[in-house]
């Protein structure tokens, strides 16, 4: 998160590690890039809570919103090419809040990710809060029920 004449911005920078130089094509900036794809991102309300992860060419970053649970946001896993810097997909909890706490990254097995979700707000139904989800790079929300976890109480 950079602060840009007073408005917060969320930047991806890709770093030559042999000079500390910007790559070409970089940085990506999270909420241009996920509102060209439709996806609402409030960069005052988001916060990257977990380190980045790295799958077949692509980079995945969790988000959070800030300490004390404030503001309307979602939990929210951003996918961005490295060979074309761009954002390319994204996973969003449906309801409010919902955060990925992710300190160490989200978790990789034969190809899946995995993490998993805080308490969402103000749903009447299940919001993808409070549970453990598998997704593929792609990022695809899935009604499958072996590909995630919620506790029924």
């Amino acid at each position: 998160m950079v602060d840009d004449r007073g408005k917060p911005r969320h930047l991806v920078f890709g770093l030559r590690l042999s000079d500390g130089n910007v790559l070409p094509g970089f940085p990506i900036d999270i909420s241009a890039g996920l509102g060209a794809r439709g996806v609402r991102f409030d960069p005052a309300a988001q916060n990257q809570r977990g380190a980045l992860a790295l799958l077949n060419g692509q980079i995945f970053v969790p988000f959070g919103g800030h300490y004390g649970d404030c503001s309307d946001y979602h939990g929210v896993v951003v996918a961005l090419t490295i060979d074309r810097p761009q954002v390319t997909a994204a996973w969003a909890t449906r309801a409010s809040k919902g955060g990925i706490w992710a300190p160490a990254g989200l978790s990789e097995a034969r190809g899946s990710l995995f993490f998993s979700t805080g308490n969402t707000e103000g749903a009447q139904s299940w919001g993808d809060g409070e549970g453990v989800f598998r997704v593929r790079p792609d990022l695809t929300h899935s009604t499958d029920p072996r590909d995630f976890f919620a506790p029924s109480d």
